[in-house]
This record gives structure tokens, C-alpha cells and sequence, in this order.
């Protein structure tokens, strides 16, 4: 903070004192563990100091004959905002912070101060009273002021069972998955499948929505022995942190995907579960590497198969003697980094299965999960009928996202299917796969890497138009 203008001590003076500048200051910290209070849902992450935002915020600024600030013209804050206290009143040995009538920080004064983190906070208007106290817990003085609290760039938060974007308003992800970062590293011949440039992308985005779940393998994240050393480690992050930018600027979020994770000495693959020894690291490496990135969710692992809820949940030693991680471990992982944005939850029987998702779901403390489903023809739960029976109920208390939906029939009728039961719930979805093919073998949206629409990758396009 600059140095007091003591050539306008009087103005100052006659200020209070929350809105005095002085050497003495104390700051508004409020991260996202504190935020997980009933603002209908929980919070969204912590914000990226480089991202746009609009000018600083002023904060000493007049009061109202009341004593407190003006409410009905809130401050917009879109980035982590220092608040000045001012010099506090003789006697202060505490300094109290509640928003919107509910404690969520205090403390001794403290020459460090506290921050405003817009991306701990749902967008919108919030009211911040700052109270300063003495020895005894008595007030001495307090003042309020309201904030309407904005995100840069395409961001996700979950509210209740529903989903909001960076203004506040509601939202429903609609995209495609872009696969070929979780196989071309692991079977040895490259990074990648396909054009990863900017002409690459600027046809992925044209095909339509506001996501793109991208698919990535532990083992190239990490670095693994097991993986060639001219496809992993620092090369393969770099690849990823390059995706992860070029969709963002193009103004789409993006979904990262655990799509396989293996144990050391086998080639990945689509394991019954996550494997613990690189599950763990890689998300703790993910958190720290995205956790100021607004735009990015995380998706634990694809696809989870032939195990039970309790090990879905809490891990278990598999039947090939290997530790599976539990989705419970990999979400405090995640959190540990002070990542907090949307995490999705596949359930079983090749995320196929939600019927005891409510029963054994795991807790996230920031309160922004979001269940994700995987939906085939050659699955068990491959109708309007079973969808009611098992995605509803779970979509009536939390988000829900169709990660993966296609057929390799090349007809339309199952996607429009899905679509359909989508929209009619305002369930979310990502359909599979931006990845070129005949359809018949695969269930592929295009016929090449310049985007044209296989058949049922029409109907989708087609969708993603409508819904834009």
C-alpha cells in the first residue's frame, strides 16, 4: 500500500476509521474453506491475479449519515482486491469479518491484512461488515459495505443442483470431448492425436458449446518411467497447459479428465479405478498446476468398473494387488492444492451406473461437485426409463453432466435420445468424440481433423447450435 499523502491529514481525519489511510491496515481475507456457508450451493475457486479485470477498487469512499457504505452502488471485484481498513480505533484487539450477516474471518490486527478472492465467493451482491472490538470483545466501531463480486473470462460454479456461470447466471455445459492427450504419450509414437495448434482448435471450438472435456493420463502428467522420456514429464504438461489456454481464450472452459491411470510396470489404460500411486500425485499436481484457472473443472477418473460403492468411495486393494484411490482421497487431495473448482464424480459400471451415487457420494468441502454419468447403447442403463429411475433422482439435489454419450451405428435416434432427457432435466453433457472416424467403429462426431460431421455427430452440432 503507498505511504500516507500527509498533505491532505484533515481530509483523512475527518474520515472513519475503516476508511483512513494509515501505515496500520488489516486486509479481508476470504478464501474458499470459509465460504462453504448456504449462498445456495458453496463456492467456486480462487481467482487468477492475471486475468482482466476492472479498475481497483476504492475504498475510501464516503458513508452515508448512517455509517455505513452506500449499499444500493456496490464495488465490482473481479480479482483478489486488497481491502483497506484504516487506522483502527485505540483500544482495537480484534478485527471481526462477517458477509451477507455470517462470520467468516477474524482475527488480532495483523500488518500482513486480509484479501477479498473473488473466485472463493458465488458472483454476485454480498455484504461485507468489518467491526473492530476490544480486549473484552466490545464493539468499537463497524462498517459495511456491499460488493458485487464478478469472474473474468468462462468460469462454472455450483449452486444447489444447478450450475452458474461467471456473471451469476445460470448455465448448462454443452460440449464435446477432444480425446488423444490420454493414449498417443502411453503407447509410444506422440503427445498427442491430431492438430494441437491454433488451427486445431479454432475447429474444435466452431463445432459448437461452452466445454471441451480433455482427456489426460497420469503416468505422461507425471513423468513415469513407464512412458518415453521425450513424451512425459515437462513436455506432456507443457502440451496440456497450451490446451487448457488456447480453449480458454476461445472463450470455452474446459474439463479435465482423469482418463487413465495405471500402477508402475503396466501400460496405461482404463484401469477398474484410479490407481493410488498416481492418482493422488497427479491431482495434487493438477491443483496446484489450474487452481487460479476459473475456467477448469476436474473430473476424478472416467471411468470406474467392476468394483463396489465402498471402494468407489474409499478405495480397496484391487484383485490384481494394486491400491485403487477412492474418489473421498482424490478429492482432498485436490482441495489440499486450495483448488476449488467444480469436481465431477463418475459412479460405477463404467460411470454407467448413478443408483446409489446419493448414498455413498463422497464430501467435498467447498460444495461444488457435480455427478457425472457415462451413457451407451452396449451399457446396462441405456433407456429414457432406467435414466428417470437413476440420474434424476441424483440431478434433483446436485448437478449432473453426461461426460461421455454416442453410438457406433452411425443413426441419430440414441444421441437425440439423450439430448432430449437432457434438456428436459437441464442435465449437462459432453458428447464423445471430437475425434475423426467412420462412426461405425468408433463413435466419432467427424469424419477428419477439419470437422466435418459424421451422421450423428450432425445431430449434435445440430444441438449445440440450438442451444447456443
Amino acid at each position: 500500500m503507498p505511504e500516507p499523502d500527509t498533505t491532505h491529514d484533515a481530509d483523512r481525519e475527518a474520515l472513519p476509521w475503516y476508511a483512513r489511510r494509515r501505515p496500520v491496515v488489516a486486509f479481508l481475507v476470504i478464501c474458499a474453506a470459509l465460504i462453504a456457508w448456504d449462498l445456495g450451493g458453496g463456492s467456486p475457486p480462487r481467482e487468477s491475479p492475471a486475468a482482466a479485470s476492472p479498475e481497483a477498487v476504492d475504498l475510501v469512499a464516503a458513508e452515508t449519515e448512517s455509517g455505513v457504505f452506500d449499499l444500493e452502488d456496490p464495488r465490482s471485484v473481479s480479482r483478489p482486491t486488497p481491502i483497506e481498513a484504516g487506522r483502527l480505533p485505540a483500544g482495537t484487539r480484534r478485527v471481526e469479518i462477517a458477509m451477507d450477516g455470517r462470520r467468516v474471518a477474524g482475527g488480532p490486527p495483523r500488518g500482513t491484512g486480509w484479501t477479498l478472492r473473488p473466485m472463493a465467493i458465488v458472483p454476485g451482491d454480498h455484504d461485507v461488515r468489518v467491526s473492530a472490538l476490544d480486549a473484552r470483545g466490545r464493539l468499537l466501531s463497524s462498517r459495511e459495505r456491499r460488493y458485487r463480486v464478478q469472474r473474468p473470462g468462462p468460469s462454472a460454479a455450483v449452486v444447489g443442483n444447478r450450475l452458474i456461470d461467471e456473471t451469476g447466471s445460470p448455465l448448462r455445459l454443452l460440449g464435446v470431448n477432444r480425446p488423444g492427450l490420454e493414449f498417443a504419450c502411453s503407447e509410444g509414437w506422440g503427445i498427442s492425436d491430431g492438430p494441437m495448434d491454433d488451427d486445431g482448435f479454432d475447429r474444435l471450438v466452431s463445432f459448437g458449446g461452452n466445454v471441451i472435456r480433455l482427456p489426460i493420463n497420469a503416468k505422461c502428467w507425471l513423468g513415469s518411467d513407464d512412458v518415453k522420456p521425450e513424451l512425459r514429464g515437462e513436455v506432456y504438461r507443457g502440451a496440456v497447459r497450451e490446451a487448457v489456454r488456447r480453449i480458454r481464450e476461445r472463450g470455452l472452459r474446459v474439463i479435465i479428465d482423469l482418463h487413465w491411470s495405471s500402477p508402475s510396470g503396466k501400460q496405461s489404460g482404463q484401469e477398474v479405478m484410479a490407481d493410488a500411486e498416481h492418482a493422488l500425485p497427479f491431482w495434487a499436481s493438477i491443483g496446484r498446476e489450474f487452481r487460479d484457472d476459473p475456467s477448469v473443472l476436474f473430473d476424478l477418473y472416467n471411468e470406474p468398473h467392476h468394483i463396489s460403492w465402498k471402494c468407489w468411495r474409499d478405495g480397496c486393494a484391487t484383485d490384481e494387488g494394486w491400491r485403487a484411490a477412492g474418489m473421498q482421497q482424490m478429492i482432498d487431495t485436490l482441495r489440499g492444492t486450495g483448488a476449488s473448482q467444480p469436481i465431477l464424480v463418475g459412479g460405477i459400471d463404467w460411470a454407467n451406473d448413478l443408483s446409489r451415487w446419493l448414498q455413498f457420494r463422497p464430501v467435498d468441502p467447498a460444495n461444488q461437485m457435480i455427478a457425472s454419468v457415462h451413457v451407451y447403447p452396449t451399457l446396462r442403463c441405456t433407456d429414457r426409463a432406467c435414466w428417470e429411475r437413476t440420474i434424476t433422482p441424483v440431478a434433483s439435489e446436485f448437478p449432473v453432466l453426461i461426460g461421455e454419450f454416442g453410438s457406433k451405428d452411425c443413426r441419430q435416434e440414441f444421441a437425440r435420445a439423450v439430448m432430449d432427457y437432457a434438456d428436459d432435466r437441464g442435465i449437462n453433457w459432453t458428447a464423445w468424440a471430437w475425434h475423426p472416424g467412420d462412426c461405425k467403429a468408433f463413435p466419432s462426431l467427424i469424419r477428419s481433423w477439419e470437422g466435418e460431421p459424421t451422421i450423428w455427430g450432425k445431430a449434435v452440432k445440430q444441438r449445440l447450435a440450438q442451444r447456443s
